[in-house]
């Protein structure tokens, strides 16, 4: 048992060292305006507060208690949880027009002097997270009025709790990213320090919404999309809006590159040439893989893909973001279908020994290959950067395998617990899981959510005109 406790020890460590090492990397990618010790001092106090949430979510899960005594904590309803998992998905959809629509005016109007805080693609994403944190502490009500210990009433609704505890960490580094060029100046890069610390706080986010909606579906044995559940397309919808947003985040600087020259970001041409395949890889096996172990359903990740092709579709048309003078495309969402296919047809053949390891990292090699085999030559037909060649090509298979295979194993590992959450509900739960009204809830939600998006679009006024 000690062996078995210093082996997990041991595999956590790593992956928190590796998780910290990609963030370190990205930061150094990602460049600042201004470097030295109030560089090292900002750095710092926003990793304290990343530690910080995961000391808090260690305090209230896993820190011992000193007693048994009983809590009375009234727990939420099927339904209630259902409408819960649902508005959070709108409101993460929100997110996504919001960063798709920021994206778009930075191309078109340049940053107005890092006085963008306040410009409405960044109300519409302010919007989306004062919404998710409202849901969040609207469910928490009964753990803060129950009675006992407080870390017993988070336990005693764990998914309520941690949603809650995701939405306050995000709630606290929304301000930093105008705070962050207040001190540091004007370093317009989807990879600066406030931007990572977002996006890591939008995928706790959606994790724990997708848990939530999870909690709602009868655990079983894996089956094809032929027989997916209602239930499970609000994961996938989720999964594919989380899948954008790192899709976005990850690939945005690469878009519409015509010429080879450094420009008005100069820290983006530091980075290594190889890189590019290599995000293609890491969010194929990250999503792809949480996608299939959290809902056992051969088939997931290429929905999960096509989903967010239709989405960035959508949304480019929308925004008219295609044509001169912004120049957004579906490049790299396009090329993550191969790799998301072949990993669907590696499980198709594998699933019944889905809890291996072997087939874990073999489902990582497959979406390495697919990347190197089919999406590298199609990705030198659509863009003209980063060049496939001889220098090239050894960086990106060698870093593809090591992040392939971290990453798939990431993405399966998190997919598993969030599937742990799975039940299997008694008939009557089932059925006010599946009460008509929670559906017209979800359905009155959404059409709220894009009359207010279309009006809030179509009435705005461009900074600069």
């Amino acid at each position: 048992m000690n062996a078995q406790l210093r082996n997990g020890r041991t595999r956590n460590l790593l992956v928190i060292a590796g998780f910290v090492g990609v963030l370190l990397t990205m930061v150094h990618w990602g460049g600042y305006a201004k470097g030295g010790p109030l560089l090292i001092a900002g750095i710092a106090a926003l990793t304290a507060l990343l530690l910080g949430f995961g000391f808090s979510v260690w305090y209230f899960y896993k820190s011992a208690l000193p007693d048994a005594r009983p809590v009375k904590v009234r727990t939420r309803t099927a339904a209630a949880r259902q409408v819960l998992a649902t508005l959070v998905c709108i409101a993460g959809l929100l997110f996504m027009i919001g960063g798709s629509w920021d994206e778009v005016w930075h191309r078109k109007y340049g940053l107005p002097l890092g006085e963008d805080f306040w410009w409405r693609p960044h109300i519409l994403i302010y919007i989306s997270i004062g919404l998710i944190s409202l849901f969040a502490l609207g469910a928490m009500l009964p753990i803060l009025r129950g009675k006992g210990d407080m870390r017993r009433r988070f336990r005693a609704e764990p998914l309520l709790g941690l949603l809650a505890l995701a939405a306050g960490y995000q709630v606290i580094s929304t301000p930093l990213d105008p705070v962050w060029h207040q001190l540091y100046g004007v370093d317009l890069t989807a990879w600066s320090l406030p931007h990572l610390m977002l996006a890591i706080g939008f995928t706790g986010l959606m994790l724990t919404a997708i848990a939530i909606q999870l909690s709602l579906i009868p655990a079983g044995a894996w089956r094809t999309i032929r027989s997916i559940r209602q239930q499970e397309i609000f994961v996938l919808l989720m999964f594919a809006i989380l899948g954008g947003i790192l899709t976005q985040f990850g690939t945005a600087e690469w878009e519409d590159i015509h010429v080879l020259r450094i420009g008005s970001t100069p820290t983006f041409w530091m980075r290594p040439e190889w890189l590019y395949p290599v995000i293609l890889i890491s969010v194929s096996a990250f999503v792809g893989m949480m996608a299939l172990y959290s809902l056992r359903l051969v088939g997931a990740a290429t929905a999960t893909g096509l989903l967010m092709l239709a989405a960035r579709l959508v949304l480019l048309n929308a925004l008219d973001a295609m044509g001169k003078g912004v120049g957004m495309t579906t490049n790299a969402y396009l090329l993550l279908l191969p790799p998301l296919l072949a990993l669907d047809i590696w499980y198709a053949f594998r699933h019944k020994l889905a809890e291996s390891n072997r087939i874990v990292f073999g489902g990582g090699l497959v979406i390495v290959l697919t990347v190197l085999i089919i999406s590298l030559p199609l990705l030198t037909r659509m863009m003209i950067y980063p060049r496939v060649n001889g220098n090239t090509l050894p960086g990106m298979a060698v870093f593809g395998v090591v992040m392939g295979l971290a990453c798939a194993w990431v993405g399966a590992q998190l997919g598993a617990a969030l599937r742990a959450h799975s039940t299997a509900p008694q008939a009557s739960t089932a059925e006010e899981a599946d009460d008509r009204r929670v559906w017209w809830v979800g359905a009155g939600a959404l059409t709220a959510m894009l009359l207010f998006v279309a009006f809030w679009i179509g009435t705005a006024t461009p900074p600069i005109l």
